[in-house]
């Protein structure tokens, strides 16, 4: 029993950190019919979603991504924006496939961190200039609202980057280190070779996401400060509201700010409406 406990202490210590709240949830888009039509890519996309099939779901998010990037333009029809935009917030709204199973460490030990990737390549598909570029005309005909096509675009954004956040683990160094000394003095973890597979590829992988989040998090903040400047440029609301989607507190905004996109003119209206850096009088 003692031992068994042992067991659970350990794998606590290394589930994400990730906690889904009401808040974290995106609205049902208007158009969401659209996935009901089989000839889209969304369609089996969300049948997978409900299913909860995770690994199958970014294991096609995978090839259907890719087959976006083979095309050199953005989506040229609304229906095709629609359908752009409904893989984007259902790979937005997908959880990360859960390490604990031992069949899903084995499933992602071969696939190169699927779920990690194609939540980063989704959110660079598609140039804000296709939504911003709609024409009232194409509203109405299309029946496509341009004001919320562009709210899903910044809110899947946002989402995506609070998870990679919350992957972000900074004592993982100390758990990997307890989990391998762990191993040592409890060797019936690891007493035959699939058990030491799981058990190790875990950790690895575990390290893997925390690295690619790192990285994924620095340019993402980059990316995402210049395209709320360039659609909010007068609108210090707007941008502060998807900031705080991605899980950035008030206090936090000013030097997230000063290490993307910096104290240019063009940023000042940002720094009106935010607490001053403390032992900083400028605005």
């Amino acid at each position: 029993m003692k031992f068994l406990i042992q067991i659970i202490v350990i794998a606590l210590a290394f589930i994400p950190l990730t906690v889904y709240s009401s808040q974290d949830k995106l609205p049902t888009p208007s158009f969401s019919k659209e996935w009901n039509k089989p000839e889209h890519d969304s369609c089996q996309l969300k049948k997978l979603l409900d299913e909860d099939n995770i690994t199958q779901f970014y294991y096609i998010s995978k090839h259907v991504i890719d087959r976006l990037y083979q095309k050199q333009d953005d989506p040229q029809s609304i229906e095709e924006i629609k359908d752009h935009l409904l893989i984007r917030w259902l790979i937005a709204s997908a959880p990360f496939i859960d390490l604990d199973p031992p069949e899903n460490v084995m499933w992602v030990s071969g696939k190169s961190d699927l779920d990690c990737r194609a939540k980063s390549d989704v959110i660079h598909r598609m140039a804000l200039e296709t939504l911003t570029n709609i024409t009232p005309e194409e509203e109405k005909k299309f029946n496509i609202n341009k004001k919320e096509a562009i709210d899903i675009y910044f809110s899947t954004f946002a989402l995506i980057l609070k998870q990679f956040r919350d992957l972000i683990d900074p004592d993982f160094e100390t758990k990997r280190q307890q989990a391998i000394e762990f191993a040592k003095k409890n060797p019936k973890v690891i007493d035959t070779v699939y058990n030491m597979n799981v058990y190790f590829n875990r950790l690895s992988q575990r390290e893997g996401r925390t690295f690619l989040a790192k990285s994924f998090v620095e340019n993402m903040e980059d990316d995402l400060m210049d395209l709320l400047l360039k659609a909010y440029p007068t609108k210090a609301m707007m941008v502060k509201k998807y900031l705080a989607m991605a899980g950035y507190s008030p206090k936090e905004m000013p030097p997230l700010i000063d290490r993307t996109i910096g104290r240019i003119p063009a940023a000042h209206y940002l720094y009106k409406s935010l607490p001053k850096r403390q032992g900083n009088g400028k605005d």
